[in-house]
């Protein structure tokens, strides 16, 4: 199993809808019906993949893909993490490791 994070930023507030249809379309159409897909926060999304295959894998990647096509002329920057397991960590486990790498890219990209 494995949890992705795809936590979005925006500078301009009027965009944060069009980055939510643009995420929630995406979704959609990439993930598979085993995989859980929620929304933590307003701007971050979490999708709990239930049998990480090679394709749910290439699944995050394209998502991850399309965003970066079109974050410039949205105004938002992304930071997309994921956390494999085979042992018995818990959802919690992985939400908190998925958490800490997404702040991390977070602080890499911005050179900090």
């Amino acid at each position: 199993m494995a949890l992705a994070y795809f936590d979005f930023d925006s500078d301009d507030p009027a965009q944060t809808e069009l980055v939510l249809m643009a995420m929630a379309a995406q979704m959609r159409a990439a993930f598979r019906a085993t995989d859980i897909v929620g929304r933590v926060e307003p701007l971050r999304f979490a999708v709990f993949l239930t049998d990480c295959t090679d394709e749910a894998l290439k699944a995050v990647e394209g998502v991850r893909a399309i965003t970066d096509e079109t974050r410039a002329s949205l105004g938002i920057s992304l930071a997309v993490s994921m956390v494999r397991s085979t042992n018995e960590a818990t959802l919690e486990d992985l939400m908190g490791a998925a958490d800490r790498r997404a702040n991390a890219v977070k602080r890499d990209q911005r050179g900090s």
